[in-house]
């Protein structure tokens, strides 16, 4: 019987069981999948368990090798190679149900691992980079905790449009890390003057735009950084944990903010399509490079769990199933 991971409680590793699950037989428009390699980020490590539910089985991609294909689904056979992302999450189980409209073919190209690594950071790397905001050479952009599974490639594919991108780290020994992946400057955002060491690499003019995933701990400091019209986005699991907005820093300084979610910005299959085409094209051609810094089995999920919510980590992190 296959292997089960399931979330009892948010938040507490020790609440994680993996228990044997019974088979299903896709039905119209889905697949049977056998998942091979799962991605893991802050945005699985921080998931909550919805109070009107007993567990969550977590894992929102994976890359997996088709078993079998229901009724009225084309395009796709027994035996394909293929990475989906999903809302509905699961990801970390063997044998999954899958809506077909949610997966992509792997190139060949591709290793499965990478493909697993790459393809829901890379997809809101996309999302953050192409469609919140059209990010080009004109553009300053601070991406916080540039070492986590999205920062590291969202730095990457900044710095490949041009654009200049300083990052923070939360550790000094993470700044070469943060320096390879295309930073030109790199602050510690433990320190208490981060935001100072900002504003006078860009003599005095600010960021356009900050990517913060951290849940709003450093809202105050981030409204400084920001220039006049500026951009604040927030994103990832972390954001129950913000404070109250003062609204008169906002209009101060005629800001926006935003709460962006994957599954709105890539909710259309043609725009995964394309999206997909994308982020596989920069790893293929060597722009985004994947660097894959934890690899750990289904029955390690605990540790796994532990290192990513820790924030111990410099790239990305993969479970294999």
């Amino acid at each position: 019987m296959p292997k089960s991971v399931k979330l009892i409680k948010s938040g507490d590793s020790q609440q994680l069981k993996i228990e044997n699950v019974e088979n299903q037989n896709p039905g119209s428009g889905q697949v049977l999948v056998k998942n091979i390699v799962a991605g893991m980020n802050e945005d699985d490590a921080f998931v909550n368990v919805p109070s009107d539910k007993q567990f969550i089985v977590p894992g929102y991609s994976a890359s997996a090798d088709i078993l079998e294909v229901g009724a009225n689904v084309t395009g796709f056979r027994p035996g394909d190679s293929v990475v989906y992302f999903s809302k509905n999450m699961a990801c970390y189980q063997e044998n999954v149900i899958v809506n077909a409209e949610d997966l992509i073919a792997i190139p060949e190209e591709i290793y499965q691992k990478t493909a697993a690594a790459a393809y829901f950071s890379g997809m809101m790397a996309h999302s953050l980079l192409k469609r919140v905001y059209i990010v080009d050479s004109k553009s300053i952009v601070l991406i916080h905790n540039v070492s986590s599974g999205i920062g590291y490639i969202l730095a990457q594919w900044a710095n490949d449009l041009g654009a200049i991108v300083i990052g923070s780290v939360d550790s000094d020994n993470k700044k070469t890390f943060a320096l390879e992946c295309g930073c030109r400057k790199v602050v510690n955002y433990q320190s208490e003057n981060w935001e100072q060491e900002i504003i006078e690499f860009t003599k005095g003019y600010g960021v356009n735009i900050i990517y913060d995933s951290l849940g709003g701990t450093i809202h105050d400091k981030n409204i400084a950084c920001l220039t006049k019209m500026g951009i604040l986005v927030y994103h990832g699991a972390k954001l129950n944990q913000m404070s109250s907005i003062d609204i008169a820093k906002i209009s101060a300084k005629s800001l926006y903010i935003t709460f962006p979610s994957i599954f709105d910005y890539k909710s259309n299959k043609m725009e995964r399509v394309l999206c997909a085409d994308e982020v596989f094209g920069m790893i293929i051609h060597d722009r985004i490079k994947i660097t894959i810094c934890d690899e750990f089995n289904l029955d390690d999920i605990t540790q796994a769990y532990d290192k990513v919510k820790s924030n111990n980590i410099m790239g990305s992190t993969i479970i294999k199933i």
